[in-house]
């Protein structure tokens, strides 16, 4: 028994294919914009938040204004997120830095042992008599 392909079944099926997957990318697309409109009304309501308020979450209003001014297809949650960690990742360097300067210092008493030392003075105090 040999089993033939009819030509109009395939190309419909072909076509029914094409339509499932235009829809689909459609419903994504539609999802999407959808998600990115409701957090860019909640990414909004942190404008009535105080300074205080955001820097207890890492942020500032002006972080805020930015993920706003994005396209409104963007997520602006997305955004601010990345501006949050961008900034956090900024204050662990400028910490990190900051330990590796004090690791460097010598300690306060080398520093005044090697003066003495540069004076011509003994390192070694000396004990009245």
């Amino acid at each position: 028994m040999t089993i033939t392909s009819d030509p109009i079944t395939s190309q419909a099926a072909g076509i029914a294919g094409r339509m499932l997957r235009l829809a689909e990318a459609g419903v994504a697309t539609l999802a999407s914009r959808w998600r990115a409109a409701r957090n860019r009304r909640a990414v909004a309501s942190l404008l009535g938040w105080d300074d205080r308020a955001l820097s207890d979450i890492g942020l500032t209003p002006a972080d805020v204004r930015s993920a706003l001014a994005a396209s409104p297809a963007e997520d602006a949650s997305a955004r601010l997120s990345a501006l949050w960690h961008e900034r956090r990742a900024a204050v662990r360097a400028g910490a990190t830095e900051q330990r590796l300067r004090e690791r460097r210092k010598p300690p306060i008493a080398a520093l005044q042992i090697g003066r003495a030392v540069r004076r011509g003075a003994s390192p070694v105090a000396k004990r009245p008599r």
